[in-house]
Formats: C-alpha cells, structure tokens, sequence
C-alpha cells in the first residue's frame, strides 16, 4: 500500500464531482512537481477517485476516463476537440476581461507555465456577483462532445460559446483544467495504463 497519498475528496465536474475530478488532477501535479510522484502514486489516486464515482454517481465513471485520456469517443469514431490555442485565447480574454498581452506577459514572466495556469489565475482575480450552476462531468463531457462535433461555417462560433460557458461557470481549478482538457494536453503525467490500472485497481477494492 502506498503511503503519502490521501484520499481525495473528489467533487470536473457536479459541483461536487466536477470538483472531484479536478481534485484528483490537483493531487497528482501536486505529487509530479514535488519529485514524489509516479505510476503507483497516481494509481492510488485515480483508484480513489473511480471508488468514490462508482459510489455516488456510476455513470460519470466512463465520461471521465475520456476526459482523463483527452478524448471525446472511441479512436474509431476520429472525434477531435479542433480547439486551437487563438480561439482560447480569445475566448479566455472577453471570459475574464483581460488583454491577450497580459496573458503573454504572465507566460513570458514565468506568472504562469501554460495558459490553464493563465486561466487558473485570471479566475481567481475575477471578481463575480453571481456564478452559473456548477459544471457536472456529464455536462462538461457534453460540451466537450459538442465541440468535437461542431462543423459548418458557423463552427467557431458554437465553440466559442460552449467554451464561454464552462469558464464562467468554472471555481477553483476548474479553469486551468478545462484549458489543458480544449489543448488536449493535462501535464499531469499520466497516461492511458495509468487510467487503466487505477480503473481496475478500483473494481478489486470495491
């Protein structure tokens, strides 16, 4: 048994599960950054997060293996987010009421490493009067779903929106998620085994 690791208390995703997911993805850059991070230590916390989703809501379990994984569907149904860093950028500046030259500043500073810290930061510094509901893993998969099928001449804008939406609703490190999630890039380390091994070390503890 791996000691060091606690279990997460795993709200991306119902306010509580969204966060839950988000919690995880905290946990394990966390374990990565202070050098005691590895396969088993991010087993142990993926397998927590599965255990505690298969006992509140069984259903989010496969929409967040997709999003553990940066994808959408199955490979074989070539389903791509097609979100580029512009259209982020772009979309991060009106959400959060910066310019795009203050996001490249705090890239250049070294503020923030990647633009979901940008983002993480530019949320905590916002001030709002009233937040949406919280996102939901089903929701956010949903619209992930959405922009990965979005097509036509008015594409863009449909993702923009649906991007809009997610930011805005998003609290804690909601935000730097849901950037790296549209980038198709976590950096948090684990990859497909990983996921799959605490996904089957889950189903022998329960």
């Amino acid at each position: 048994e791996v000691t060091g690791v606690q279990t997460c208390a795993l709200p991306i995703l119902d306010a509580e599960r969204a966060l839950d997911e988000a919690n995880a993805l905290v946990e394990i850059e966390r374990l990565k950054h202070s050098g005691k991070g590895s396969r088993k230590t991010s087993t142990v916390v993926l397998s927590n997060m599965f255990r505690q989703l298969l006992h509140s809501n069984p259903k989010d379990l496969v929409p967040t293996i997709y999003i553990l994984c940066n994808k959408v569907a199955p490979d074989y149904e070539e389903a791509e987010l097609g979100v580029g860093d512009g259209i982020l950028v772009k979309t991060m500046c009106e959400v959060f009421g910066r310019s795009e030259a203050a996001f490249k500043n705090s890239l250049a500073t070294g503020e923030a490493k990647d633009l979901g810290e940008v983002a993480l930061l530019s949320r905590m510094a916002q001030k709002v009067l009233m937040m949406p509901p919280k996102l939901t893993i089903e929701k956010v998969f949903a619209e992930m779903k959405a922009i990965a099928n979005s097509a036509g001449k008015d594409s863009q804008k449909a993702k923009k929106e649906k991007i809009q939406k997610m930011l805005v609703a998003s609290r804690g490190e909601e935000a730097k998620y849901l950037v790296r999630m549209l980038q198709a890039k976590l950096r948090i380390g684990i990859q497909m085994p990983t996921v799959q091994i605490g996904r089957a070390s889950c189903r022998e503890r329960v």
